[in-house]
């Protein structure tokens, strides 16, 4: 059965693993609790299927976001931060002094670089 997590049990990084890359995407791995689950029973890849049908490949299409599709991203964004490899990741790149702030911040940062509208080849915001 696929499971959640929470910051209170996802490991701080380590020295050796914020100065080895390579030890740190093994320590991702060790945390992805849900890789031999059955993919439709992963909740990540559930709320990922349920955003494949908002966007429209062709360029120049203006895309608009209704409260359906907002209230998936959301859903989406929620599954990845209950999962290790992604609270990690939050953990790792606080360290680095990468990210700022709260688990908050990072999960509205997230939804900036994934679901914001960007233009596409001198279009209009088409596409996400």
């Amino acid at each position: 059965m696929a499971s959640t997590m929470s910051l209170d049990n996802v490991p701080e990084p380590t020295q050796a693993e914020l100065s080895d890359l390579q030890l740190a995407a093994q320590k991702l791995w060790e945390l992805d609790r849900n890789r031999l689950e059955p993919v439709n029973q992963i909740p990540t890849y559930k709320a990922f299927y349920a955003l494949l049908d908002n966007y429209i490949p062709q360029t120049g299409i203006p895309e608009v976001v209704d409260d359906t599709e907002l209230k998936e991203n959301t859903r989406f964004l929620k599954a990845c931060l209950q999962t290790g490899p992604l609270l990690y990741a939050f953990k790792y790149l606080q360290a680095k002094g990468v990210v700022k702030g709260s688990i908050t911040d990072f999960e509205e940062e997230l939804n900036t670089i994934w679901f914001n509208m960007y233009r596409r080849q001198g279009h209009d915001a088409d596409s996400r």
